[in-house]
């Protein structure tokens, strides 16, 4: 009955074994699975993560571009703004020595009637 006993307690530890085998097989398998989804969510994070940079510069650059062109504008503006102000400066001067030089000539008509 001993031996019997000890057969039993032994099969009973051989499949305990087995179970246990089987299940650390599917803890390992589980953590695979696991560690290869972990994996593939960080790479892909990573090229989120890259694209995300990639139009960030992009952005970067457009605003520098819209930057750089509104100076230039905005340059471009104040010199026409500075050669506007010029050509009015001109044409008032000109126009003062057209009114001057009708003024003479009215003054020197009016000198010659009175003088008469």
């Amino acid at each position: 009955m001993v031996g019997l006993e000890d057969q039993d307690t032994s099969d009973r530890l051989r499949v305990a074994l087995a179970e246990a085998s089987a299940e650390i097989e599917q803890l390992k398998e589980m953590i695979r699975v696991l560690r290869e989804e972990l994996e593939a969510q960080e790479e892909e994070h990573q090229v989120a993560l890259q694209g995300q940079k990639w139009s960030e510069a992009d952005e970067r650059r457009q605003l520098q571009a819209t930057i750089r062109a509104l100076r230039e504008e905005l340059e471009a503006s104040g010199i026409a703004h500075a050669a506007s102000e010029q050509e009015a400066a001109r044409l008032h001067q000109d126009e003062v020595r057209h009114l001057q030089a009708t003024i003479r000539v009215l003054r020197d008509r009016l000198e010659r009637t009175d003088g008469d």
